[in-house]
């Protein structure tokens, strides 16, 4: 039995694991601060210069539109730079 102990332990492979960020995570955080971005700036005091009765909601979905994509994009790119760190 002891043999069997012994050539178990020498035949032992060790694996390197390596901590990569998720991208998944990242890139919904990304949307979500793109989101949050896009409610305070449809939300800041302003005149309109045009006149143009334009509510807060269709303001708030222009710039989500704008701003979500940077988000996810500004994400990715911390991703990419953590990804090559950790390796």
């Amino acid at each position: 039995m002891q043999q069997d102990e012994q050539v178990n332990e020498t035949n032992a492979t060790r694996y390197r694991v390596r901590r990569a960020p998720r991208l998944g995570p990242f890139l919904a955080t990304g949307a979500i601060v793109g989101l949050i971005v896009a409610a305070i700036v449809a939300n800041l005091p302003g005149e309109d210069p045009m006149n143009r009765n334009v509510s807060t909601m269709s303001a708030f979905g222009y710039l989500a539109v704008f701003f979500v994509p940077i988000g996810v994009a500004v994400a990715a790119v911390i991703v990419i730079l953590l990804d090559r760190r950790s390796h």
